[in-house]
């Protein structure tokens, strides 16, 4: 069910004999059949020392040699780490992963999912959404900014803002990131964000981990306000100046308790 292992040095597999050859040198082969919904699926996939996955038929497995990696092949590395984005049609897969420890630190794990939400203001929720290791999720606004000058306002008058207010606990490496998309949501950036910032204000569109403000009722920190600068993007030349927006939590092997969003609101600054 769960590919998650960390055995370190000195810790064999489970249900290995107690004996000091299994803490290093063997494999780990898991098969596990699914059942998918048409669409793009993201597969994190990190290993110490090799690892290899693929997805197969059900009924009919590729059973010709070699076999086709087609998510992952790491068999000869150290310490690897696979991102793969992996599109699949409606129907049943085989998930067939190996992994060998030769010596040393040995661990494993596969994360897969579909990673993309959809909402219209921030969620108003009392559930916790765990972090996840090695994890790449969003937040996207359900529709776009738009950022056009409205008529009878000079450039120097119109000065779009977004601001919100939050509140996290990151762990090491990890970064929460906004991001705007002027195409659509091909290319999502930064730059411009933090432009115009009013004193006192925390304007950079990133926030680095390791970094905490754990607000109520998970601690006694204040909300933190943060105003990102969209003038430039509403003063372009054209009529088509629309942003899509998206809250980005990238984690790495450390992970704590996330990211709080609430209070989002587009607005003239003063």
């Amino acid at each position: 069910e769960t590919i998650e292992f960390n055995f370190g040095s000195t810790i064999r597999p489970p249900g290995a004999p107690l004996d000091e050859s299994w803490l290093d040198n063997y494999v780990l082969r898991s098969i596990r059949d699914i059942s998918v919904q048409a669409g793009e699926y993201n597969f994190i996939v990190r290993a110490d020392d090799g690892v290899r996955l693929r997805w197969d038929s059900v009924t009919t497995p590729d059973l010709t040699s070699p076999y086709k990696w087609n998510i992952a092949d790491q068999w000869g590395g150290w310490g690897s780490i696979t991102y793969v984005p992996v599109t699949l049609a409606a129907g049943d897969y085989r998930l067939i992963l190996e992994f060998y420890e030769a010596g040393g630190n040995a661990y494993v794990s596969v994360q897969a999912g579909n990673t993309n939400f959809s909402f219209s203001d921030s969620p108003k929720t009392s559930d916790i959404v765990p972090s996840v290791a090695y994890g790449n999720s969003s937040l996207l606004l359900d529709g776009v900014l738009n950022v056009n000058r409205p008529t009878g306002l000079t450039a120097a008058q119109w000065k779009p803002r977004l601001s919100y207010y939050t509140g996290y606990a990151l762990g090491d490496n990890a970064v929460a990131r906004v991001e705007i998309s002027t195409d659509g949501g091909f290319n999502w950036r930064q730059d411009h964000l933090n432009e115009n910032c009013p004193s006192g204000t925390q304007c950079d569109p990133s926030i680095w981990g390791w970094n905490s403000r754990l607000v109520p009722p998970y601690g006694n920190e204040e909300w933190q306000l943060r105003i990102h600068d969209l003038r430039y993007y509403g003063n372009l030349s054209g009529t088509n100046n629309y942003l899509g927006l998206r809250f980005r939590l990238l984690t790495q092997n450390s992970v704590r308790d996330g990211w709080w969003v609430t209070d989002i609101l587009a607005d003239n600054a003063p």
